[in-house]
């Protein structure tokens, strides 16, 4: 039972790990989109 236990914490960990560097990815790619529509209205 303790084999299983540690399975599901490496599994949680590794996925949490993904979610992570997904996100940190992600946030240039927001940045850089809002930043294109605010200058789209400054230059209207």
């Amino acid at each position: 039972m303790q084999a299983y236990a540690k399975a599901v914490v490496e599994a949680q960990e590794a996925f949490s790990n993904i979610r992570t560097v997904h996100m940190f990815i992600s946030v240039k790619r927001y940045i850089d989109r809002s930043t294109r529509a605010l200058e789209a209205c400054h230059y209207r």
